[in-house]
């Protein structure tokens, strides 16, 4: 069905000359691709014709012209096709003389837009050629137009159901983009869409959204299946600029008129294809010396970022960890595995000392058996030290001054 316009103007004239030039939108030589009239003379200028009647009207008449517009879609007519340009003229033809019987009228038919679409431009003189009255308020009404207009395109081709187009655009919001103003709708869903982006749940998108300066109410459409829209309200006017004329009710818009992408399917599909910040699997990373495992060199150790989950954020995070703390493990490694025996700094324990002995020489005497017994090797010590006397190669003499005759130290 035809997306279908309809204004009242008062310089019928005007319009006429603006529907009438040869040189079309966007380059096109020929505006017109069709033209066609009702109750006029196609050889005379069609702005004295009408101003015949504009002249019998009262004084106090301003209005000269109904313009309504019918604009179809690609699907139903082609531009390219000659016969579905003469379709959609005798469709204006029709429309006119079924509803606007005592009036005249002129019916253009063009493709000159943006999307190059089929559109007819119909011009009603809103004088009676009859009672030198004005269209009453049901022949200018939208729905009206509307409705008539959908009737008189049912009978030339078989109803299309097209989907809920994405963005809805009024032919003012469209002037007002192509010249860099501000549109309230367009804020109200720059945030909609932005709110979107990363929700887990409809309720999530509602606050979020709040606070993003806009207030959502769910509400169901007056019709049989009961759909559920959104009902948009902006509250956050600090991307209005300054200057800028705003309606003078509540900056409201329902999600259908913003377009099917802004409505309650659309939260859903966001939060069916929402995904969850990815989280720290959990396994633990160990550093062996086992010649199967492939063990980092120090450097590389030195550049590994390690990732802990939020319920370990109380141990030591990576950034704390100095270089030489965890390459340390690996380092003790590397020593180990070549066979040497890493070097054990012998600390003594503090002396006890006490509170009545205050000769050094008996603190120091005290103090003797527990330092020689540090100094003494363990048991894995010695174990380790005979471990690598016995895998020299054969014919090597094994000599340590600091060793006895059994090879456990003096």
């Amino acid at each position: 069905m035809p997306y279908t316009t309809v204004s009242r103007v008062e310089n019928g004239r005007s319009l006429l000359e603006y529907i009438l030039q040869e040189k079309g939108h966007n380059g096109n030589a020929v505006r017109n691709m069709m033209k066609s009239s009702v109750a006029m003379n196609d050889n005379e200028d069609y702005g004295t014709q009408m101003d015949r009647y504009w002249r019998r009207a009262r004084s106090n008449h301003k209005v000269q012209i109904i313009h309504i517009i019918q604009s179809f879609s690609p699907k139903e007519f082609s531009r390219d096709n000659p016969d579905d340009v003469l379709k959609v003229n005798m469709i204006g033809q029709d429309f006119v003389s079924e509803h606007y019987k005592d009036r005249q009228a002129l019916i253009c038919t063009q493709a000159d837009g943006k999307g190059k679409c089929l559109h007819n431009h119909i011009l009603i003189n809103d004088v009676s050629m009859i009672n030198s009255k004005g269209c009453d308020n049901e022949e200018y009404h939208h729905k009206n137009v509307s409705e008539w207009s959908d009737k008189i395109v049912a009978n030339y081709i078989i109803p299309i159901e097209a989907e809920e187009p994405d963005e809805k655009l009024t032919r003012t919001e469209i002037l007002k983009r192509e010249n860099k103003k501000y549109v309230y709708k367009d804020d109200i869903r720059k945030r909609v869409e932005k709110t979107m982006e990363n929700v887990s749940s409809e309720k999530e998108f509602l606050e979020k959204l709040f606070d993003n300066g806009v207030v959502a109410k769910k509400k169901k459409r007056g019709t049989k299946d009961k759909e559920e829209y959104y009902l948009y309200e902006l509250l956050d006017l600090s991307e209005v600029p300054e200057g800028t004329r705003l309606p003078k009710y509540n900056l409201t818009i329902k999600s259908y008129n913003l377009g099917a992408a802004y409505g309650p399917k659309a939260v859903n599909e966001a939060v069916k294809n929402y995904k969850s910040p990815k989280r720290w699997s959990g396994e633990k990373v160990v550093f062996t010396s086992g010649t199967s495992m492939n063990v980092p060199a120090t450097e590389t150790v030195e550049k590994q970022e390690v990732e802990y989950a939020p319920e370990y954020k109380n141990s030591v995070s990576a950034e704390e960890k100095t270089a030489e703390e965890i390459a340390a493990p690996v380092q003790q490694v590397e020593i180990q595995r070549a066979g040497v025996q890493l070097e054990q700094q012998v600390v003594a324990p503090p002396p006890i000392v006490d509170e009545d002995d205050d000769d050094e020489e008996i603190v120091q005497k005290k103090a003797a058996p527990k330092v020689e017994a540090a100094r003494k090797p363990t048991v894995e010590q010695k174990l380790k030290i005979d471990r690598n006397r016995f895998d020299k190669p054969v014919g090597t003499v094994v000599y340590d001054s600091d060793m006895d005759n059994d090879g456990y130290g003096k």
